[in-house]
Order: C-alpha cells, then sequence, then structure tokens
C-alpha cells in the first residue's frame, strides 16, 4: 500500500508530500476517504528539517489542513503535533526558517478553535517559541533565517490579534 511505503531517503519523503499536495487538489475525495491515513503521515512528519523534504511537507500540510477537514480527527494535535512544530520554531527552524516559516501564518489560520483551546495559553507558547527561535546561533548569522523568523512573527502576531479582537484591520 502506499500509505506504507518506507519514508527513509529524503528524495522519497519529498516525492511522498508532493505526491500527496497533487492528489489533494487533484482527487480531493481520495484523500478525503484516505484521511486516517493521509493526516498522520502528513502532520505527525511536521518537525522533518531535511532541506530536500520541508518545502513539499509544508504545502502537504497546508493541502492536507484543506482538503481533509476532519485531519485533526486521526491525530492528537496536542500530545503529538504541537510539541515537534514549538521545538522546531524554538530551535529557528533549524536552520529552514527561510523555507518554513513562511507557512506558519497559513497553518495557524486553519487550525480550528477548538484544538488551540484554551487559546491564550496556545498562541502564548507559539509566540514565545517564534521569540526563542530568534535568538539561536544559526538564526542569527543568517539575515535571511532572522528575517523569515521576524516576518513570521509579526504576520502571526497580527494575525491572533485580529482573530481576538474580532478587528478586520
Amino acid at each position: 500500500s502506499l500509505w506504507q511505503l518506507p519514508l527513509s531517503s529524503p528524495q522519497v519523503r519529498s516525492a511522498y508530500f508532493e505526491l500527496v499536495s497533487a492528489l489533494c487538489q487533484h482527487v480531493p475525495q481520495v484523500m478525503k476517504e484516505e484521511a486516517a491515513k493521509v493526516s498522520p503521515s502528513v502532520l505527525l512528519s511536521i518537525d522533518d528539517s531535511d532541506p530536500v523534504v520541508c518545502p513539499a511537507l509544508w504545502e502537504a500540510v497546508l493541502y492536507t489542513l484543506t482538503t481533509i477537514e476532519d485531519c485533526w480527527f486521526h491525530v492528537n494535535a496536542k500530545k503529538s503535533v504541537f510539541p515537534k512544530l514549538m521545538a522546531m520554531i524554538r530551535e529557528g527552524g533549524r536552520g529552514l526558517a527561510a523555507v518554513m516559516y513562511p507557512y506558519l501564518l497559513p497553518f495557524i489560520s486553519k487550525l480550528p478553535q477548538s484544538i488551540t483551546e484554551p487559546k491564550l495559553d496556545f498562541f502564548k507558547n507559539f509566540l514565545t517559541s517564534l521569540v526563542t527561535g530568534l535568538s539561536t546561533e544559526r538564526t542569527k548569522s543568517s539575515s535571511s533565517e532572522c528575517s523569515a523568523v521576524i516576518s513570521a512573527f509579526f504576520e502571526c502576531l497580527r494575525f491572533i490579534m485580529q482573530q481576538n479582537l474580532g478587528e478586520e484591520e
């Protein structure tokens, strides 16, 4: 079965995530039917820090969130996905902030309120993790990494404020 492929090499993992994105775009009904297999395979890989895999992974994450509305029923966000995500963010994206961080705003914008409760704790942890990631050596030594972290922080902060204050601008 496709869902049990050994995903050992970065090239295979990248190709797998590219396939998931393409299937979400072209045959979304099939992906919805396979949600119990697709959702964990993508969302539980959120901390893959291989530079070959990262762009395809994050595209697949967003397509999964958009296409499979019940994707969160198939993983434990608070115990499995968010700890991996927060660790990755606290570590400044592990040298992939310029690739990964532009996906953070679309990611948090697709999170259902039910899995981010209590909201204050979730978003405080999220923003604190971004700030912590800004002070990693790798981030401080690269202007593109630093810029990606700062941009993501302010984009996400603005989104969070708008969602919680009900403001349009």
